[in-house]
């Protein structure tokens, strides 16, 4: 699925379309709402890979997690892998063995200078 599919689903151009997605410039209520539902009839969603070589901003996202060994933590790390993958989002994954409320900080600190 492309932006240009989107485009000429909707009717307009693909900057059109670019400006619904990423909330910027000016059009009518009528044009925006038209080109979210041909986004949302086609399930139209941005390439990541595509994203970066344009330069964009990626979304991302951080999880730190502490215990390796459990299952809970197993499920919970292919559910959000799966979750985020779904909607473009880059995820990062930082597992600590951080004892004391400092190291964890540190830790969330190095997942939002990542970007998370």
């Amino acid at each position: 699925m492309t932006i240009a599919a989107v485009a000429r689903h909707a009717g307009v151009s693909t900057m059109t379309v670019s400006n619904v997605f990423n909330g910027k410039g000016k059009l009518a209520e009528a044009t925006r709402e038209r080109v979210m539902q041909a986004i949302e009839a086609l399930g139209y969603r941005p390439d990541p890979m595509g994203l970066r070589l344009k330069g964009a901003a990626i979304a991302r996202i951080g999880f730190i997690h502490f215990d390796v060994e459990s299952m809970f933590i197993s499920g919970a790390i292919a559910a959000i892998t799966v979750a985020a993958a779904e909607r473009g989002l880059q995820l990062l994954i930082r597992r600590s063995k951080a004892v004391s409320r400092q190291e964890a900080l540190a830790l969330a600190g190095e997942l939002v200078r990542a970007g998370a």
